[in-house]
């Protein structure tokens, strides 16, 4: 079902369903709460059924580097503190990141060819000026990458919500925004094995975008929060807080 725009009090209006404006397809996505001014008011995913969910790949609380689904321990590249976030902690890259990430040599177990979700928290702390910050890089290795960037576009700020097919073509789907450094942000990227939709509080605001197809290896299979594929220091780093991150499939 879809969100009560009118709801007057806190209820989960959304968590496992399929979407009206997205036929055929199912996404699991974190629940959410709002409240009567349809403000995201949201539980940590932690606390929810979602935690049990099948398709549940992996999920980071981020009080540290460990997957409290499965696994997929993160390596903390620079040492970021976990400092207080959305709930609980979260881990801060600080407002001057140039170094710093988390890393995984690992696709979580999700296709490049879909269908996959990945539900996070984003405060900045400090406001894109140049190129853009990287919040979302994953890789499958063999031509596929799934990225979540906030750009500067010069002065006009955007999140980009894309497929990458290295050496074929670049699929990017855009919402216009600019997020600031007082508030937090739940942003959702999904890909369904045709269309590439991005959300902003539990709101549709971009895609559907199409892609389809693949593309030939650029780099290995791996995951990151916080920076891209190539680990570019150039500014292309989080400066910011990431919250209760998950990835579906």
């Amino acid at each position: 079902k879809q969100p009560d725009p009118n709801a007057t009090s806190t209820q989960v209006v959304k968590t496992t369903y399929a979407y009206t404006d997205v036929p055929g397809a199912t996404f699991v996505r974190q629940s959410d709460f709002l409240n009567g001014s349809g403000t995201a008011a949201s539980p940590e995913l932690y606390t929810t059924s979602l935690l049990n969910d099948a398709n549940l790949n992996a999920y980071y609380r981020l009080e540290n580097v460990n997957d409290s689904k499965n696994s997929y321990t993160l390596s903390n590249t620079g040492s970021s503190p976990f400092n207080a976030a959305k709930f609980g902690n979260g881990i801060d890259f600080g407002s001057t990141n140039t170094t710093k990430y988390l890393y995984a040599a690992s696709t979580l177990g999700l296709s490049g060819s879909g269908p996959v979700s990945f539900s996070m928290w984003v405060r900045l702390e400090s406001e894109v000026a140049t190129n853009y910050y990287t919040i979302l890089d994953w890789e499958n290795g063999t031509g596929v990458g799934y990225v979540v960037k906030y750009e500067y576009n010069g002065g006009a700020p955007r999140l980009n919500f894309d497929r990458i097919r290295y050496n074929a073509a670049e699929d990017n789907s855009y919402y216009s925004v600019t997020l600031g450094t007082a508030n937090w942000y739940h942003i959702v990227f999904t890909y369904d094995g045709t269309y590439i939709r991005g959300y902003v509080n539990g709101s549709l605001v971009s895609g559907p975008t199409v892609s389809s197809g693949s593309g030939s290896s650029a780099y290995p299979a791996q995951f990151n929060i916080g920076a891209e594929a190539s680990h570019n220091t150039s500014g292309y780093m989080l400066k910011g807080v990431v919250d209760d991150f998950a990835a579906f499939s």
